[in-house]
């Protein structure tokens, strides 16, 4: 059996790196950039325009405060957010945050979530996903969020 080099173009997992790696790249200075990433569960809608990050851009030194936003069409059973991240598409930090106020209802989400940047984060691009999981592990919410220092 021969491999073509455009047998790798159909994997996913490689087309979906590209894309982020095109969609996501900041300049230092530069506002944070969403996007929302695929799901077990179809029942969040991530709202780019309704979620806020404070500061934007982040600084070094200082919390960064996200307001995720969306809309849901079902209930939402919201228990973990996994947090993983980049740096310079390298591996750098992992953390679960507990989320106890579910189950979500209604039209609307909004959670607030914040972590400190140290004042010696390093230099260059940073890829946040922020995945959320209900009890039984199946996600229910994905974010892809980037800036740069």
């Amino acid at each position: 059996m021969r491999t073509e080099i455009t047998d790798y173009l159909t994997a996913p997992n490689l087309i979906s790196s590209l894309a982020q790696a095109i969609l996501n790249d900041p300049k230092p200075g530069q506002k944070v950039e969403f996007e929302s990433c695929d799901t077990d569960l179809d029942v969040f809608d991530f709202d780019e325009d309704s979620t806020t990050v404070n500061p934007d851009p982040p600084s070094k030194g200082q919390n960064i405060n996200f307001g995720l936003a969306g809309a849901l069409s079902d209930e939402m059973n919201l228990t973990n957010i996994h947090i993983h991240v980049d740096w310079n598409s390298s591996p750098l930090y992992d953390e679960d945050h507990a989320v106890t106020e579910g189950p979500f209802t209604g039209d609307d989400f909004y959670y607030p979530l914040e972590w400190f940047v140290p004042s010696y984060a390093f230099n260059g691009l940073y890829q946040i996903q922020l995945r959320g999981t209900q009890p039984d592990g199946q996600s229910v919410m994905c974010i892809n969020a980037a800036f740069a220092f």
